[in-house]
Formats: C-alpha cells, sequence, structure tokens
C-alpha cells in the first residue's frame, strides 16, 4: 500500500453501474484499477442495501431510486481482493447495521456518510467504531449536513473507541463551490484529540474547465494540506459512466483526477521541502545560547 502522507480517497459512488450485471461488477472491478492508475491510495464504494439508508415506507421514492445502486455482497471478495492486488486499500461506506456486522470484514477502511451523525445516527456511527476497532482499521466520518453540536456530540461518542478516526470537512451539495468549504473549523478538533484525530476534506468542488482541474481544486487542496489535511477525497467516473448516473456530474474522469492527485502530491512536497531557517537578527545569538564542545556556554566555535 501507499506510503504517502496525504491519502487520496477514490470514491466510486453509483458510477460502477451498468446496463446489466455482469458489464456492472466488470466496471466495479475497473474502477478499482483506473483509480490506482490515477494515483489514488483508497478507492471506496457504497454499500447500499434494501435496509438503508432510506426506508421503503417512510421515503419510498428514494428506495426505489437507490434501488439499482445496492452493491451486490457476492461482489465483495473480488473486490477486496483486486485492490489489494493492485496496492489501493478498500474501504465501504454502511447505512445499516446488518451490513456493518456482516460485511466490515472485507474493508481496510469504513466511513460513516453525511446524515449519521445526529442522535438517530447514533447505532450506525457506534457499530462501525466497534467493527473499525476490531479489525484495525480507520474510521472516516463525513460531516455534511450537520451542525457543530452534531459533530462535536459524534467526536464524544467515539472518544473511548481505540481508533483512528478521520474527520472528514464535507459539503453536502452536488457539486459545491471552493467558498462553500470554511477549513478551519475542524482545527480545534485536531487539538483536542490529536492523538486519534486526522483531518480530510470531501471534495465535491468542480472546475470551470473540464480538462483544468487546477483551476478550483488545487487552491482549496493547497490551503487543506497547509493546515494540516491529510485525506482527499473525490468521486470517480469511468468509461462507459452514463451522463444520467447520478454522480456522474461531480465526479472526474480518469484524466481530471490523476491531474487533481499530481497537484496533491506537488504540494505535499513542497509542504515537506520548506526548511527551518535562523530568522534575521537570530545569527548573532548562536554563540551566546548555544553550548560549545566542551558543553559550556558560550559557544566556543
Amino acid at each position: 500500500m501507499s506510503d504517502n502522507i496525504c491519502k487520496v480517497i477514490a470514491e466510486v459512488g453509483s458510477t460502477w453501474l451498468r446496463s446489466d450485471p455482469e458489464s456492472s461488477r466488470q466496471s466495479a472491478l475497473d474502477s478499482i484499477r483506473t483509480a490506482k492508475e490515477c494515483g489514488a491510495d483508497i478507492v471506496k464504494f457504497q454499500m447500499l442495501t434494501p435496509d438503508g439508508p432510506w426506508s421503503k415506507d417512510r421515503a419510498s421514492d428514494k428506495w426505489e431510486a437507490t434501488r439499482p445502486y445496492w452493491l451486490p455482497p457476492e461482489w465483495l471478495p473480488s473486490l477486496r481482493t483486486l485492490a489489494a492486488n493492485v496496492g489501493v486499500e478498500f474501504w465501504l461506506s454502511f447505512f445499516d447495521l446488518k451490513a456493518i456486522n456482516d460485511y466490515a470484514r472485507f474493508c481496510t477502511g469504513l466511513k460513516v456518510a453525511s446524515g449519521e451523525l445526529s442522535e438517530m445516527g447514533r447505532p450506525i456511527l457506534c457499530a462501525l467504531a466497534k467493527q473499525a476497532e476490531r479489525y484495525n482499521i480507520p474510521l472516516a466520518i463525513s460531516t455534511g449536513t450537520h451542525a457543530e453540536a452534531e459533530v462535536a456530540q459524534a467526536l464524544d461518542w467515539l472518544k473511548d473507541f481505540s481508533i483512528e478516526v478521520i474527520l472528514m470537512n464535507c459539503v453536502s451539495k452536488y457539486p459545491a463551490n471552493v467558498s462553500d468549504y470554511d477549513l478551519i473549523w475542524p482545527l480545534k478538533y485536531q487539538r483536542k484529540y490529536w492523538n486519534w484525530l486526522r483531518l480530510g476534506l470531501s471534495d465535491h468542488t468542480i472546475t470551470a474547465y473540464p480538462d483544468d482541474i487546477s483551476f478550483g481544486e488545487a487552491r482549496l487542496t493547497n490551503e487543506a494540506i497547509r493546515l494540516g489535511y491529510t485525506y482527499f477525497e473525490k468521486h470517480l467516473k469511468t468509461l462507459g459512466t452514463p451522463r444520467s448516473n447520478p454522480d456522474y456530474r461531480h465526479s472526474l474522469s480518469p484524466k481530471q483526477l490523476t491531474i487533481y492527485i499530481e497537484a496533491i502530491r506537488k504540494a505535499e512536497c513542497q509542504w515537506l521541502e520548506v526548511e527551518k531557517q535562523l530568522a534575521p537578527g537570530e545569527e548573532g545569538e548562536r554563540a551566546w545560547m548555544q553550548r560549545g564542545s566542551d558543553g559550556k556556554r558560550p559557544r566556543d566555535a
């Protein structure tokens, strides 16, 4: 797996769906290969099932709309195996307790989708934390649609689990604008939970020019990296994803995702290459402030 400091998550979402089951399965496998070729560290699918995230009785239109995108559980072994073989981590977002208990074992990382940090979502959140602890894998929590009090409450629920948590700064607009993102608010939580909390950006922005990803995203990701964010999630579409797909508009093509990841790697390297220098006027203090070869001040050389 990757040793990069910044981890890029290629979110497949619903873009694997094709006209028939076998073509869809091949598309899901191709998404994993493509994510690796683009330079991603992690590939993530959504584990949609008949039991979630929307109730058939209370939101029948949403339930019906998601039906084509229910990820067949029998695909999971081959998806996980391919991810391991090509060298990317395999993550899933979960929406119901049964799926968590049955299928978390296939994952190298878990994610809580936006909308699950309220009191009603607590069973899902804690069940995922339990599995993350069991398998010693990270848990990412997405904050879209949630206000400050709900985020703070969710982190408080997680503090007794021995896991790494990634707080994903998310704006649940598809697409979102760069100006919609406030990168500062999560920093208080990183300071408070520095030993187990990492910061991530669930990036739903798009650019004005399809082939120039640096136009919008680099400004956002560069600032995030400067502030200490280390996880970046971006939706991926592959060849053959129909324009009618609900994730099409806010997903990047392989070429675009490659450019996006290259911009992150460049910013990451620039950050690593920054060295501490003496401030103007410090040079004259070195002899008095540092010990010499005899261990005494002032410095003798």
